[in-house]
């Protein structure tokens, strides 16, 4: 009877191994997978994942507050003056063209000098009173993060749900970061050290 057991224990240990020897090493595979497929892509190009892609592998994520982006331009001849603001700070500005000597060529060149200094979008009344209302376009975006380990990935979204931008973010000594992803991997866009710890990054901007 004894040994009836003894051959029936070892009949089911070697057709069904034990659980904990299948469990995959690295838990936060799903998200590392996504986290390389990003940061092998590269800038101003199409993302190689979208919304709907990345939360089939990892989930709906955290959703975070919504941002607006708004682009004004002003066009006089062959003179374009552009501003961007990212809710209520400018994100960039640019004047393009030829001074003609006009009277509006001179008052854009004017108007460029105090947006070099300026951060806040209430300047945008001040152009506009002297410029008119010019051309305005706004694009919403969403962004949503998600967090496995030492590891958080943020992405964001526009009103059409294209990715546009992602940062893939790593708290943990390079070791240890390695043992997760493997040794070949791109360059760190951000390489932070402190106390025996590191942070590392990519950042990456799409285009579609």
């Amino acid at each position: 009877m004894r040994t009836l057991i003894l051959t029936t224990i070892l009949l089911i240990s070697t057709q069904f191994p034990i659980a904990l020897a299948d469990a995959p090493k690295n838990q936060c595979a799903p998200f590392d997978s996504i986290a390389l497929q990003l940061a092998l892509a590269q800038n101003k190009m199409p993302p190689p994942l979208n919304l709907e892609q990345i939360q089939l592998l990892l989930g709906a994520g955290n959703s975070e507050t919504s941002l607006t982006l708004t682009t004004y331009s002003w066009i006089y001849k062959n003179r374009i003056l552009l501003v961007k603001t990212n809710g209520d700070d400018i994100a960039d500005k640019m004047l393009t063209g030829n001074n003609d000597g006009s009277i509006t060529s001179k008052k854009m060149e004017q108007i460029y000098e105090k947006l070099k200094s300026a951060t806040s979008v209430w300047i945008i009344k001040d152009i506009q009173h002297q410029l008119g209302p010019g051309y305005v376009t706004s694009n919403k975006l969403q962004r949503y993060s998600w967090y496995c380990g030492s590891g958080s990935l943020t992405i964001t979204i526009d009103q059409n749900n294209n990715v546009t931008a992602t940062t893939i973010s790593y708290q943990a000594p390079l070791g240890s970061i390695e043992t997760r992803i493997g040794p070949t991997h791109p360059e760190w866009d951000i390489k932070t050290d402190s106390l025996g710890e590191s942070h590392r990054a990519w950042q990456r901007t799409f285009e579609g």
